[in-house]
């Protein structure tokens, strides 16, 4: 009572042939698409990552291709509402560590150049809304807070 079940649609008959001839078809990149995940899975443990990390990391990739097969179930609300921070948090635990990680400490101040250039970008992007611009910015004051670091 008042849970809702997802009902996945069963295949029919005429559905079995052309899955089975685009399985074929996919057949002939397997081998490339293996050794494109050998190599993801060898440099992630290189990294410093567990291979049970870098195994699920991959499962999780890889099982974002099955969104396809179920394309066609809602999800409910509340998830579609999540799903929308997905990009912004993926982008956020991307970029951080770069920006504020150098020799394994949280460097915060002004004398790390990537922080400051991070600050001249983002005030870009709020003041400007402008991509291009962002971009530009960030990539100039960080060249020239390098120089005159090192300068």
């Amino acid at each position: 009572p008042g849970q809702r079940r997802i009902q996945v649609p069963r295949i029919r008959s005429d559905q079995i042939d052309p899955f089975l001839a685009g399985a074929r078809a996919c057949l002939a990149v397997l081998p490339g698409v293996a050794t494109f995940g050998m190599i993801c899975g060898a440099a992630m443990v290189a990294a410093g990552l567990s291979r049970t990390a870098a195994i699920a990391m991959t499962l999780l990739t890889f099982a974002g291709t099955m969104i396809l097969l179920f394309s066609h179930v809602s999800l409910p609300r509340i998830v579609q509402k999540g799903l929308r921070f997905v990009p912004a948090a993926v982008f956020t635990a991307l970029v951080v560590p770069d920006i504020f990680v150098r020799s394994g400490a949280i460097q915060l101040g002004l004398s790390n150049p990537k922080a400051a250039a991070a600050l001249v970008a983002a005030l870009v992007a709020w003041k400007t809304r402008n991509t291009l611009l962002t971009i530009l910015s960030g990539m100039a004051a960080l060249h020239l807070l390098r120089l005159a670091v090192i300068g």
